[in-house]
């Protein structure tokens, strides 16, 4: 019995440490799991990434109805053991990419983690390692050194303007204070090294150490009863340097990212970003992590870290905009551009503003051993001869007044001259991606500058955003303007889960919507397609669907996009019977009344005899295919036609007419006629264009394809049809056809996909048209007309653009008659 115990007392221990065990392992996986992305941003990369970046398409865009603009690029990127990454463009006041440079303070190093030299020799390595992780140098070798005094080229004097020089000594070394005379400086020239010289040079100061009230003059602490150092004092808080304010309000994006703690002042009269603080003057900064280095940071390569995270993030710089984060890994392109840049779009300031300033594409990569960086900069040259008006948003199938304004100095981006004369001008719109979406026929434009306002609706766009460009036919870019279409906002209206119906609003930009296609299903199941009907889709489930209580998702598919609308069944309170057994029990009460208490009438019943009639006897007669094919030649020599397709209905007469069986013409239906037709088709003796048909052969015999032939042919039944005298095939010299209505003479031009169309002469007085099977050959036509070049193609477009050349579809002959 004690042994049983004994073991039941072991079986419990074992599973209450089994219980603990697992709960400490899943507690260290969650700290794990949330503390590894923190742990990776301290730690550079150990294993190789391979691959790079470059940039594309570099601009600026004008938006929100060219109130502003937007800094714009197409990064293309190519990484192998890249895990995640991230994107960022900033566009900054000045130039990002500044030379760095450790100097050497020597003695003048005041509570330091280590006695020189081995402090500076442990700071230069990990401060190499970490400055090439954020590719801000090359290689760990590309950090100089340089002495606070010394020999030309070898001190901070001789740095070239616009350097970043890192300065960890703990107290401000004598030689940056301006005025006084130090045992390290050069008698002949005291300030040759001050604060003050360095900033007016534009370089940033990385400084180390505690406020200004002390310094380090070779192992000598300079206070403020040292002789003129009160006067040097001064002249640092006449530029907002010095200051002996107590830090506060250590917060910002970056602090957690610090192993920085216990920042003991800040810049009175400058910023503070979380631990760090500094001051913009003199066209220079001053940045400080204001402690010393012994009592801030538990090792140098902590130090190292947070110096470079410092120089990475630029917290001294003045941010003119910047875009949103996006992730990237592996190989692809992606836009980016900065969706907000407070700039007013005038030639006085916007001009002066974008172009002194510097853009910078950061890519942060990561993989399992840690992190490095990439930095892509670019400048931009900006010129506002132009602008091209549109909305920051449009709604789908919204008509908008794009405004256009053209000037007469030079266009922008290529900087050439615009002569007094005729241009040809189109708006072309890209994504964001650059990726051609249609285009805007803008026509003729004489004698710049000139303003003009083009209504467009723009129907077939999704949500996203997009470029368009206002080009001539040379092509030159005139003006690029950014806008978005947004997504749609589609809330529930009307939700009947008993019968299964459901209504919903469908909103754009504000603006309700109609004609688009959507897909709609609930909970996965039961999908519909339809339109969207004047803002509202009205979606029904099949009779007898079943929906549980509780909740429910909706999921409608418009313009490739899905949405998801969530919403709530609730069960009704108190005891219910379900709707299915009520049906059912209508429908067995409505059985009995029909079949016991409502009784039919007594009535005489007549019966009429029908006698039984023999079917009608069906002959099934073979017809020989070239029987068919000759049909087509009988009835266009009938009516005295050459190469006419002919519609399935002229075919079916021709059959009876031609084809006979027992010297009995043979009847066909229309359904025969046009199976028989399909069957030689696909056979491929029979080529179609709906609703006509013609053998294949005539191709060559014709010498016209098939769409040339149809378009002749309807030309032909219009001009029937309107007593307009023509010419047949074949007869016209310089043209396919020529008519004459109301004694104005017509020259008309057939296009056709497969062989184009023949020259246009032109010069003569009579009207020319060229004539399209339809009103998306028309478009594609002009498309690849704006593609081409040469002086025939700049003369076509001239002629249309002018209104000598009138480009028609035979879906709408009616100019043919005026």
């Amino acid at each position: 019995m004690k042994l049983l115990r004994l073991a039941l007392y072991g079986i419990v221990a074992a599973v209450i440490l089994i219980i603990v065990l697992a709960s400490v392992y899943l507690y260290v996986s969650s700290v794990t799991n949330a503390t590894i992305q923190e742990y990776l941003s301290h730690r550079p990369v150990s294993g190789p990434i391979h691959g790079g970046a470059s940039l594309s398409n570099t601009t600026i865009l004008s938006y929100n109805n060219s109130a502003d603009v937007v800094d714009y690029a197409i990064v293309h990127y190519n990484f192998t053991n890249v895990t995640s990454g991230q994107a960022v463009l900033t566009m900054f006041s000045t130039n990002p990419i500044k030379r760095i440079y450790l100097v050497n303070v020597g003695s003048a190093c005041y509570k330091c983690l280590y006695s020189n030299p081995e402090y500076e020799n442990l700071l230069y390595a990990n401060l190499s390692q970490y400055l090439t992780t954020y590719g801000l140098i090359r290689n760990s070798s590309s950090l100089s050194e340089i002495n606070l005094t010394g020999g030309f080229g070898t001190n901070v004097a001789n740095a070239p303007p616009g350097s970043i020089l890192i300065i960890p000594s703990g107290l401000i070394p004598c030689p940056l204070l301006p005025g006084l005379k130090c045992s390290t400086t050069n008698p002949a020239n005291p300030n040759s090294t001050s604060i003050i010289t360095l900033l007016k040079n534009g370089d940033v100061i990385l400084y180390v150490g505690q406020n200004f009230n002390k310094a380090e003059d070779s192992g000598i602490l300079l206070t403020n009863r040292t002789q003129n150092y009160q006067a040097a004092l001064a002249v640092l808080n006449a530029y907002g340097i010095n200051s002996t304010y107590p830090f506060y309000n250590a917060t910002s994006s970056v602090s957690n990212s610090l192993y920085f703690n216990s920042p003991s002042f800040f810049f009175g009269k400058g910023g503070n970003y979380g631990p760090v603080t500094y001051v913009n003057t003199q066209g220079g900064s001053v940045v400080a992590f204001s402690n010393t280095s012994g009592t801030s940071w538990a090792n140098i390569n902590e130090m190292a870290h947070d110096m470079a995270v410092v120089l990475y993030e630029r917290p001294w710089m003045y941010t003119l905009s910047q875009s949103n984060a996006y992730n990237i890994s592996g190989k692809g392109a992606l836009p980016l551009f900065t969706t907000k840049l407070p700039l007013q779009y005038n030639a006085s300031y916007t001009n002066s503003e974008v172009n002194a300033s510097y853009s910078l594409v950061d890519l942060k990569l990561y993989n399992a051993t840690g992190f490095t960086t990439d930095e892509l900069p670019f400048r931009l040259n900006f010129e506002n001869n132009g602008t091209l008006g549109l909305p920051s948003e449009i709604g789908i199938s919204q008509t908008i007044p794009i405004s256009i304004y053209i000037g007469n100095v030079v266009v922008p981006f290529r900087k050439v001259p615009v002569a007094n004369t005729s241009i040809l001008f189109a708006v072309y719109i890209y994504n964001a991606s650059m990726d051609y979406i249609s285009s805007i026929y803008i026509g003729n434009i004489n004698t710049p500058p000139i303003s003009i306002v083009k209504p467009y609706t723009f129907t077939t766009f999704g949500p996203g955003y997009y470029i368009a460009d206002l080009e001539d036919l040379s092509p030159r870019i005139y003006e690029k303007a950014l806008f978005q279409i947004p997504y749609l906002n589609i809330t529930p209206v009307f939700l009947d889960f008993r019968n299964g119906t459901f209504s919903f609003k469908v909103v754009n930009n504000n603006l309700s919507i109609s004609g688009i296609s959507y897909s709609s299903e609930i909970n996965g199941a039961y999908k519909e397609t339809g339109a969207i009907n004047k803002g509202f889709i009205n979606y029904t489930l099949p009779m007898g669907s079943a929906i549980h209580y509780g909740n429910q998702s909706f999921l409608l598919q418009i313009l490739g996009i899905n949405y998801s609308v969530n919403a709530y069944y609730q069960r009704p309170s108190g005891t219910t019977i379900p709707p299915i057994y009520i049906e059912f029990v209508i429908a067995a009460i409505g059985v009995i009344l029909l079949n016991v208490v409502i009784k039919a009438p007594n009535r005489d019943e007549y019966f009429i005899d029908v006698p039984v009639f023999p079917p009608t006897e069906k002959v099934e007669v073979k017809v020989n295919p070239d029987s068919v094919l000759k049909i087509f030649d009988s009835i266009n020599e009938r009516f005295n036609w050459k190469y006419m397709p002919l519609t399935v209905e002229e075919v079916k007469a021709g059959v009876s007419y031609d084809i006979r069986y027992r010297n009995i013409p043979v009847m066909i239906t229309m359904e025969n006629a046009a199976e028989i037709l399909y069957t030689l088709s696909s056979q491929g003796k029979i080529e179609t264009i709906e609703p006509y048909f013609m053998p294949k052969g005539w191709v060559e015999k014709a010498k016209h394809d098939i769409e040339y032939l149809v378009v002749f042919r309807k030309l032909r039944d219009f001009a029937i049809k309107n007593a307009i005298l023509f010419t047949d095939l074949y007869t016209a010299e310089s043209a396919d056809m020529v008519m004459t209505s109301k004694g104005v003479q017509n020259t008309v031009y057939i296009y056709s996909r497969a062989s184009g169309m023949r020259d246009i002469r032109f010069g003569n007085r009579a009207r020319a048209f060229i004539v399209f099977l339809n009103s998306q050959t028309t478009a594609d036509f002009m498309e690849k007309l704006y593609s081409l070049y040469g002086t025939e193609a700049e003369e076509l477009r001239t002629a249309i653009a002018i209104g000598s050349v009138t480009l028609i579809d035979t879906e709408n002959l009616e100019p043919l008659l005026y």
